[in-house]
């Protein structure tokens, strides 16, 4: 790729051993997660904006939707075979996740994909067709999407798949598969350009709802602008990546009891790391590698890969947040 020519997007899949990135210049990119090396690329029709790695009956697809609202089935292996299988009506799909339920007595997938009009669209993959459900309540452009399985921490509690959603409105969203609203975290950091005429905010940085919110969305900044989920077997995280802003947010998620959701979801607002990076990022993704979990970040200048040890003693109060730096190349 030339020096000047901008990822738009990256995701990446452990089971195949693959990293995928689609550039500002309708280039697509599949490179070996081990050794970085580039096994394929292609040039498609329309500027892609999304990208997303799944598995299919065991072969890899990888889903790329454009600016014009369409999302396509690749071949992952050459990178052929390109199928039309959603539209958007038009609008700009800005992320997409799959999300594989293994709830009794037939496994399901999913297809969420969310678009610059506010709307989150939960579909039956591969029968795109059939919709399960809206998420509706962001207020701003829905920019990212992610996806956590929750295991049951109690017998009155069930393992749930639940959808998170990070909005220009300035908050990050938790969805239930059937499209209804778990909780809501309130970015930490204010956008420059907001006018709040009313608001319902709870402590802790969490909120039951927010009223007349407007955004100057073209020039605010420290808005969320994507986020990355992981489950392990410990611990479910969001990472958040805010506009303009050098840093990025680790945030805790936790089935309980006694929080006030329909399920027993929530975020835990005092288990939050802030992690300061050198340069504003381009993009991230939460992963683990050799059974630890791994905070990857690319940064656009110079362009260079850096990833950082997530230890779960920094989700403790009485612990000093600490991390390990690793400069990929």
């Amino acid at each position: 790729q030339a020096e000047n020519v901008k990822v738009v997007a990256l995701d990446i899949n452990l089971h195949f051993n693959v990293l995928c990135c689609v550039y500002e210049n309708k280039c697509i990119c599949t490179y070996n997660l081990t050794n970085g090396e580039v096994l394929q690329c292609k040039t498609v029709r329309k500027c892609p904006s999304a990208v997303n790695i799944t598995n299919t009956n065991n072969a890899m697809v990888i889903l790329v939707s454009d600016k014009a609202g369409d999302v396509y089935a690749i071949n992952g292996t050459d990178l052929t075979l390109q199928t039309h299988i959603l539209g958007h009506t038009a609008s700009i799909i800005t992320d997409m996740e799959m999300i594989h339920t293994d709830t009794f007595p037939s496994t399901k997938e999913f297809l969420v994909t969310c678009d610059r009009d506010e709307h989150i669209r939960v579909s039956h993959f591969p029968y795109v067709c059939n919709i399960e459900s809206y998420c509706v309540g962001h207020r701003g452009v829905v920019v990212s999407i992610g996806c956590l399985s929750i295991p049951s921490v109690s017998a009155s509690l069930t393992p749930s798949h639940v959808i998170v959603s990070a909005s220009w409105d300035n908050t990050v969203c938790l969805w239930t598969i059937g499209g209804v609203l778990l909780d809501t975290f309130v970015n930490p950091f204010k956008p420059l350009t907001e006018k709040s005429n009313s608001s319902t905010i709870e402590q802790d940085g969490v909120t039951s709802g927010q009223t007349d919110e407007e955004f100057d969305l073209k020039n605010a900044g420290g808005v969320p602008m994507k986020i990355s989920c992981l489950s392990s077997t410990n611990s479910n995280l969001v990472a958040v990546m805010y506009r303009g802003v050098p840093s990025i947010s680790i945030i805790s998620v936790s089935m309980n009891a006694t929080m006030n959701t329909s399920t027993g979801i929530g975020f835990s607002p005092y288990h939050t790391l802030c992690i300061p990076l050198d340069d504003i990022p381009a993009d991230i993704a939460l992963t683990t590698v050799d059974n630890t979990i791994q905070l990857i970040v690319l940064l656009p200048a110079p362009r260079y890969i850096v990833s950082y040890t997530i230890t779960m003693n920094q989700f403790q109060e009485d612990k000093t947040p600490e991390y390990s730096i690793n400069k990929l190349g």
